[in-house]
């Protein structure tokens, strides 16, 4: 498979105690429009991370989120709940290659 539909991900993780660290991991496709629009809530928690692509308030700039968990874009990625790719606790290694072709996004 050519190297240009994967995405490798390999990093050591130290998550204190009672933490849990969340990784996500998120194709973007299409042109920013410039007018200071954001994409992401990063302010949700256990695991979510809304996508403000599709936001009812007018945040749309122009940019479609996928998550590269499941290739959920839109309205089906915030009816879905949590993104996270993994939920970190303890300590060890990740290591995860994600095979774009395979989520089925289109773009």
């Amino acid at each position: 498979m050519p190297w240009e539909r994967l995405v490798e991900i390999s990093f050591d993780y130290d998550v204190a105690s009672g933490d849990t660290l969340y990784v996500h991991v998120w194709g973007l496709d299409g042109t920013f429009d410039g007018d200071g629009d954001y994409f992401l809530n990063i302010e949700t928690q256990n695991g979510t991370l809304g996508d403000d692509t599709a936001h009812p308030t007018g945040n749309d700039d122009g940019v479609v989120a996928y998550s590269l968990k499941d290739g959920l874009s839109g309205a089906a990625l915030v009816a879905s709940g949590p993104q996270a790719l993994v939920a970190l606790t303890g300590n060890g290694t990740y290591t995860n290659t994600i095979i774009i072709p395979a989520l089925g996004i289109s773009g």
